[in-house]
C-alpha cells in the first residue's frame, strides 16, 4: 500500500504526472527523429558487384509479410494484449487465477504501483488510472520500436548490402559495363530508382528485426502478466503462439528472396536483444517491491520502571516464576508440572497462566523469593520480573493483544 501522504496522489492526473509524460512523449519524438532522416535524406552505400555473383540474380518477388501488415500486427497485437492483461492485472493483482485469488483481499499486488489501490471515490479516476498502467508499458515498447528500428537502419545504409533481387531490379545496361573487368562499381542501373535504393538495403533484415523485437516482447510480457496457473498450458501456448509468427515472418523474408539468410539472422538477433533491454532495464515489468516488514515488536532489556500502571501507554507489569519440579506437591492451582514456556518472545494472555505465576505486583530481587498469595514458609526459585506492552497490530480488529517482553534488573 502507498503511503498515507501519497494515497491522494494516486491515480489522479496531476500536473507532475502530466509533465513527465510529456517529457517522455518528447524522448521517444527525439529517438525516432533519425529515422525520418534516414528515409528521406540519406543514400546507402553504393556497393559493387560482380557479374557472375549467383547470390543476388533472383527475381523480384512481392512480399509475403508486407510492411504495413508487419508493423500494423506487432503494434496491434503488443496493444490488445498490454490493454486485455493490464485491464485484468488492475481488478486482480498477481493472484489472477490462483485458487486465493479474491479481488477484494489485501494480498492481492500488481507489478505497477498504479494497481494495488482501489478509488470508490471516482469512477473518471478509475477509468485515469487503467489508462495510465497501459502507457506504461506501452511507451517503453514504443520506445525500442523506435530504437531497434534505428539500429537496422544503421546497419542497412552503412553496409548498403544488395538483395537476392538486385540485379532483377537495376537492370544493368550491359553497354556501360564489362564482366571481364570484374568488381563492377559504376552506376549502371536503368530500373526504377526507389526500387533500386531499397535493393541496397540488405543487412540487416528490418522485417525479422521489428517481428522479433514486437514478438519477444509480447512473450515476456505475457509472462510477467499471465500468472493463472490453473491452466498450466495456456501461457506457454500463447507464447508459442507468438513466437510461430515472428519466426514464419524470419523465414518468409528468404523465401521471397528479400534477403539473404545472414541478414534475417543479424536481424533476429537485433530485434531479441531490444527486447531483452527494454523489458528489464527500462519497463517495470518484472520489478517486484520489497514486501514492507511489519515492524517487530519492542523488546526492551535493563529498564527500571516504578510501580507502572496498567492504563498507562499499554504497560503491563508480572511476575514471572519457573514451574516447581514435577514430583512437588503444590497446592497453588496456577501451577503445572510442565512448561510451554515463550514462542519468539511472544505469548497472549491465556498463556500466562501456563507454567509460570504471574502477580500484579512487584517483587524484590536478591535471594530466594515467595510466591504472592502462598505460605510464607515455602520457598521458590528467584523471580524475574517482566514487563509487557500491548503490541497489537490492529487494536479495531477483535483479537486477543500480544505482548511484547521487556525485562528489567532491579
Amino acid at each position: 500500500m502507498f503511503p498515507a501522504t501519497e494515497s491522494n496522489n494516486v491515480g489522479a492526473c496531476t500536473k507532475r504526472k502530466l509533465a513527465f509524460t510529456f517529457v517522455d512523449i518528447c524522448i521517444v519524438g527525439l529517438a525516432a527523429l533519425p529515422l525520418l532522416i534516414f528515409k528521406v535524406s540519406v543514400t546507402p552505400y553504393m556497393r559493387g558487384f560482380y557479374c557472375e555473383d549467383d547470390s543476388i540474380k533472383y527475381p523480384f518477388k512481392n512480399s509475403t509479410i508486407t510492411s504495413t501488415a508487419l508493423y500494423t500486427i506487432g503494434f496491434v497485437v503488443n496493444l490488445i494484449l498490454i490493454c486485455l492483461f493490464e485491464f485484468i492485472h488492475y481488478l486482480y493483482g498477481s493472484s489472477f487465477g490462483s485458487s486465493h485469488a479474491n479481488p477484494s483481499s489485501e494480498s492481492t499486488t500488481s507489478y505497477t504501483e498504479s494497481s494495488q489501490v482501489s478509488y470508490p471515490d471516482s469512477t473518471r479516476r478509475k477509468i485515469y488510472q487503467y489508462f495510465y498502467n497501459v502507457y506504461r508499458v506501452f511507451l517503453p515498447f514504443v520506445f525500442g520500436a523506435v530504437v531497434e528500428h534505428l539500429t537496422t537502419d544503421i546497419g542497412k545504409y552503412s553496409i548498403g548490402r544488395l538483395r537476392p533481387h538486385f540485379l532483377s531490379v537495376c537492370k544493368p545496361d550491359t553497354a556501360q559495363y564489362d564482366c571481364t573487368s570484374g568488381y563492377i562499381t559504376a552506376d549502371v542501373c536503368t530500373g526504377d530508382q526507389s526500387l533500386i535504393r531499397e535493393a541496397r538495403l540488405s543487412f540487416p533484415s528490418g522485417h525479422a528485426s521489428f517481428s522479433s523485437y514486437s514478438m519477444i516482447f509480447a512473450i515476456l510480457y505475457v509472462q510477467a502478466r499471465l500468472q493463472w496457473r490453473s491452466v498450466l498450458l495456456l501461457r506457454p501456448l500463447v507464447q508459442l503462439v507468438l513466437f510461430y509468427m515472428a519466426f514464419y515472418t524470419c523465414l518468409s523474408r528468404v523465401s521471397d528472396y528479400k534477403h539473404h539468410w545472414s541478414d534475417v539472422l543479424a536481424g533476429a538477433i537485433i530485434g531479441f536483444l531490444t527486447a531483452v533491454l527494454v523489458v528489464f532495464k527500462v519497463s517495470d515489468l518484472f520489478e517486484t517491491k520489497p514486501k514492507k516488514a511489519k515492524p517487530a515488536a519492542p523488546v526492551i532489556q535493563n529498564m527500571s520502571v516504578q510501580n507502572p500502571e496498567h492504563a498507562i501507554m499499554g504497560l503491563r507489569h508480572f511476575t514471572e516464576t519457573p514451574a516447581p519440579p514435577q514430583g512437588r506437591s503444590d497446592p497453588n492451582p496456577h501451577y503445572h508440572s510442565q512448561s510451554k514456556g515463550y514462542h519468539n518472545s511472544h505469548f497472549t494472555e491465556d498463556d500466562y497462566d501456563d507454567g509460570y505465576y504471574t502477580g500484579g505486583s512487584r517483587q524484590r530481587n536478591g535471594g530466594p523469593q515467595k510466591y504472592p498469595g502462598n505460605d510464607i514458609n515455602t520457598e521458590r526459585p528467584l523471580s524475574t520480573q517482566v514487563y509487557y506492552i500491548d503490541a497489537s497490530d490492529n487494536a479495531e480488529r477483535e483479537r486477543k493483544p500480544t505482548f511484547s517482553k521487556m525485562t528489567t534488573q532491579l
